[in-house]
């Protein structure tokens, strides 16, 4: 190439470069004084149960496909959904469930970019297995190529033995969301206005409500108990937070535990309701009505190391101890070094035989 050419591509080039609109950051000089604003993602969001009922015909009679109605959210029509459930489907050879999700024709909107989450709920809507997927998806109308969903949502042979159906019904819970036309809202701190500005909604917001959601809401969980054939969601840093002993068991990285990035954790040797108090109140730190469940979750908190849930419990049992329990109570305050419950346990004994030879006396 001409020496003259690369010298002027040297020296123009850059010059060119050089003339686009420079990118301006303006700096808030005195942040203290300013009126911070919030910048929120509004989106739309569909929520449905879906119940089939007599779930083992559709593999009797060889049903194909399962097909949902149209949903879409009450606040808008311009996007409609639907789901379809492949009961028989096959999978590398496997039977499975496989689950999907589409726009659907009829929608005013061609595609949309949106999030979907699926899980099977028994009749209490606990969770006993789900499948999300985090990412953004682009879905198109009328392209069954532009739909999403899971090839195999569940091993048919793991559906059957785990007890997902409930009286021969599957029970699915199904989410679906996806940002608004308008996405984004920005409120501006006003700490004159009488209404409640967001900033002073969360800082006055329950924690506790926030990790029940989280405890009901298992889309982040990387965790998962297993007692009695189900499953049950939870959280490494909150589990890891509250209870030394799941600490030190997620830290030790020479452990199964500690290397993988999602565990489980069976514990057969514990009752479901047991499991269900001991979350509720490692997430939430409530822990009513349980007075039936007061010894077995005892041995629990004693377990995991929770030491507030053991002094609860034993209080209960204090509570509770009668003539007629005493002698039960004080052989499992013997086993498990309730100390407190010993010495109430003693002291009612006690008490009873000092009745007894007063009333014999007169």
């Amino acid at each position: 190439m001409n020496p003259f050419y690369i010298a002027w591509i040297v020296l123009f080039v850059p010059y060119c470069i050089s003339q686009g609109e420079p990118l301006k950051l303006v700096l808030n000089k005195d942040p203290e004084n300013s009126t911070p604003s919030h910048v929120y993602l509004q989106t739309h969001e569909v929520k449905h149960t879906l119940i089939i009922h007599e779930f083992s015909l559709h593999e009797t009679f060889n049903i194909s496909e399962i097909s949902l109605p149209m949903l879409h959210p009450p606040t808008t029509d311009r996007y409609e959904w639907y789901i379809k459930i492949f009961p028989n489907y096959i999978d590398a050879g496997i039977k499975c469930i496989s689950v999907r999700v589409y726009l659907s024709n009829d929608s005013a909107v061609r595609e949309a970019i949106a999030m979907t989450n699926i899980s099977i709920i028994n009749d209490k809507k606990e969770v006993l297995h789900y499948r999300n997927y985090k990412m953004s998806r682009k879905f198109i109308a009328g392209v069954p190529e532009k739909s999403w969903g899971w090839e195999n949502f569940c091993n048919r042979d793991d559906f059957f033995r785990n007890h997902l159906l409930q009286n021969d019904t599957l029970t699915l819970s199904i989410n679906i969301k996806w940002p608004c036309e308008q996405s984004y809202e920005v409120v501006q701190n006003n700490t004159s206005s009488t209404n409640p500005t967001p900033e002073t909604t969360i800082t006055k917001a329950n924690p506790s409500e926030n990790f029940e959601w989280m405890l009901e809401n298992p889309e982040f969980a990387d965790v998962v108990f297993i007692t009695n054939g189900s499953n049950y969601p939870a959280h490494k840093s909150i589990l890891a937070a509250r209870s030394p002993v799941f600490a030190a068991m997620f830290r030790r990285k020479d452990t199964k535990n500690g290397k993988l990035k999602k565990i489980q954790i069976t514990v057969n040797n514990m009752d479901e309701e047991v499991l269900r108090a001991m979350l509720r109140y490692i997430y939430t730190g409530k822990c009513e009505n349980f007075e039936k469940l007061a010894d077995k979750l005892f041995v629990a908190a004693a377990k995991y190391g929770l030491k507030g849930l053991q002094k609860i419990c034993e209080e209960t049992l204090c509570e509770t101890l009668s003539v007629k329990n005493a002698a039960r109570l004080l052989v499992f305050a013997e086993e498990h070094h309730a100390d407190k419950l010993k010495s109430r346990v003693k002291e009612v004994l006690a008490n009873g035989l000092r009745a007894r030879q007063l009333k014999t006396a007169s």
